[in-house]
């Protein structure tokens, strides 16, 4: 069992660390999960501050990656929400 839809502390919508992600899911038998944390724009907003440690992100995935191994299947992508101006 996999799961490709998977957000964490890094969007809005979620409180949970990755590493308690990964946590469960080794315990529920899921074999590879892929963070999609938001990244939401809004070009109607006019100077619009995206909010986003891409550095923090990728090195957390990495991090927890290699702590894994070869025994859970972590993969990295992210979920790009765009509201253009009408």
């Amino acid at each position: 069992m996999w799961d490709y839809h998977v957000h964490s502390s890094f969007s809005d919508d979620c409180h949970v660390e990755m590493e308690t992600i990964v946590q469960k899911g080794i315990s529920l038998g899921i074999k590879e999960i892929c963070f999609t944390d938001h990244i939401d724009y809004e070009a109607a907003i006019p100077n619009v501050i995206i909010e986003f440690d891409n550095n923090d992100y990728s090195r957390e995935v990495n991090r927890l990656k290699k702590n894994t191994g070869t025994k859970f299947l972590l993969r990295k992508g992210l979920k790009w929400d765009f509201s253009p101006i009408s």
